[in-house]
């Protein structure tokens, strides 16, 4: 079993998971049936879930 904030990370992801359905109007089985980012990846502030953006200098 996990840590209590994996627990809640969970939870807070089904919820998430339903509301974007809800939102979008798209199934619910399109979206991830678990989070996809580790607990510390949320909690890292320099974690960015998509690809790298390029470098535009």
């Amino acid at each position: 079993m996990g840590s209590w904030p994996e627990a809640v990370l969970d939870k807070a992801y089904r919820l998430g998971r339903v509301r974007a359905a809800g939102e979008t109007g798209m199934a619910e089985r399109l979206f991830p049936a678990t989070c996809p980012c580790t607990l510390a990846q949320v909690l890292d502030e320099d974690f960015h879930p998509g690809p790298a953006e390029p470098d535009v200098a």
